[in-house]
């Protein structure tokens, strides 16, 4: 989720507004963000709508351009 904390950094957005947003508790977007859980498919979705980022680059499957 490294996107998402970057993207969270860049407009200046807590864990706890992601998580007001998504409909989740905040220790659940802390473990998000550490490694030690994942979203479901569903708050993906939440996650790219509130980002603009793909749900592909939110979990990390971006390819560098050539």
């Amino acid at each position: 989720m490294q996107a998402l904390r970057q993207w969270m950094t860049e407009h200046e957005k807590s864990q706890a507004w992601v998580a007001e947003q998504c409909g989740v508790k905040q220790p659940t977007v802390w473990a998000w963000l550490s490694g030690d859980g994942h979203p479901t498919v569903d708050n993906l979705k939440k996650l790219s709508a509130l980002t603009s980022l793909s749900i592909d680059h939110l979990v990390g499957n971006t390819v560098d351009a050539a």
